[in-house]
């Protein structure tokens, strides 16, 4: 089993789609793959290495949710995890990068 399990990081394909945002937060849809074969409890989805979202559902394949990032580069990632509390090691890591700067204020330069 500890083999098995230990192979799932392989499987795990993180995506990141953002939608919608409101000051930094962000409507985000995540989507993994995995084998089906291998008994796992649920799933734990990570922003800048801090748990955000535990799955519950093993069989959950994707989960769109708001989340708060913070301004330049996000690294989101997911881990498997077993009835036990055994934890897999983190997926492939994807970077986003949220730029909440404003543009800059235009400059009035004649009125007739």
């Amino acid at each position: 089993m500890k083999r098995i399990f230990s192979l799932i990081v392989f499987f795990i394909i993180f995506t990141c789609v953002f939608t919608a945002h409101a000051g930094n937060g962000k409507v985000i849809t995540a989507s993994w793959t995995y084998p089906e074969d291998i008994e796992i409890a649920g799933f734990r989805l990570y922003a800048n290495h801090k748990l955000v979202q535990t799955f519950e559902d093993p069989a959950l394949r994707e989960w769109t949710g708001r989340i708060w990032v913070k301004d330049g580069d996000n690294i989101f990632g997911i881990t498997a995890y077993t009835a036990d509390g055994l934890e897999s090691a983190f997926s492939n890591e994807v970077i986003v990068n949220y730029d909440f700067t404003p543009p800059a204020a235009p400059i009035l330069t004649e009125i007739e």
